[in-house]
């Protein structure tokens, strides 16, 4: 009679580590965020060059001087940056472009300064002013996201049409104010101020003289160039005022 053979038990599977990762499928297998139709771009630094002013009204109350403030783009290879090689920390490149693009003079709002609340716009949570939006390119279907300033707010746009954003100038006018205010930029230079109005003042003058071939053409630019002189009158106005 034979002899029935012994049946080991199957070892218990163990359990992998990656096991965690094995989410709930959502009801949109696809992608479930919602994202706008815009091509995803580059973070940014804003920064200020210490001659690069105009003055603003919008949001204010009276004409202010106000530091331009643009943007430096992250991308690496462009715009001071360095070429990313193997083994290089993004975060590296960034910071040592900063870094000398500060020795030159430029002065950087650090990305982690919260916004005051009075400047943002309706609806955008308090935070810097750095903000990503997430995002689908039209073209390429490529999923990323879409950085933008705090008050680039986006608005209704038809289905699968590229979004459209709102740019709030006035709470934008009112920061820029506050970076003075905060001693987070330096306030504007007596040669700096005097160099701005002659520069309007001399655009008016050569406008005025400019031989055009459409009357309307030439007293739209005129009307444009003397609203801006008047506007930098308007300041110095007020500045002789106040003193």
């Amino acid at each position: 009679m034979p002899v029935p053979k012994n049946k080991s038990k199957a070892a218990a599977p163990s359990a992998s580590a990656l096991a965690g990762m094995m989410e709930i499928p959502t009801s949109d297998l696809v992608d479930p965020k919602p994202r706008i139709v815009a091509r995803p771009n580059w973070p940014f630094f804003l920064r200020h060059w210490p001659e690069a002013w105009d003055i603003g009204t919008e949001g204010l109350d009276k004409p202010t001087w106000l530091p331009q403030v643009v943007q430096h783009i992250m991308r690496p290879g462009a715009g001071g940056m360095r070429t990313l090689k193997k083994g290089m920390n993004p975060a590296d490149v960034y910071f040592n472009a900063k870094r000398d693009a500060e020795r030159e003079g430029w002065i950087y709002v650090e990305l982690n300064e919260v916004v005051p609340a009075d400047c943002l716009p309706p609806g955008v949570p308090e935070g810097p002013y750095f903000r990503a939006v997430a995002c689908r390119d039209k073209k390429t279907g490529t999923l990323g996201k879409h950085y933008v300033e705090a008050w680039e707010v986006p608005v209704a746009s038809a289905a699968n049409r590229k979004q459209k954003f709102q740019y709030d100038r006035a709470g934008y006018n009112r920061w820029r104010a506050s970076l003075v205010t905060r001693g987070l930029i330096p306030g504007i230079t007596e040669d700096v101020r005097q160099a701005l109005i002659y520069g309007a003042e001399n655009r008016l003058g050569r406008v005025e003289v400019l031989n055009f071939s459409n009357d309307n053409v030439r007293d739209r630019r005129v009307d444009a160039q003397a609203k801006e002189t008047a506007v930098y009158s308007e300041a110095v106005k007020l500045e002789e005022a106040a003193a």
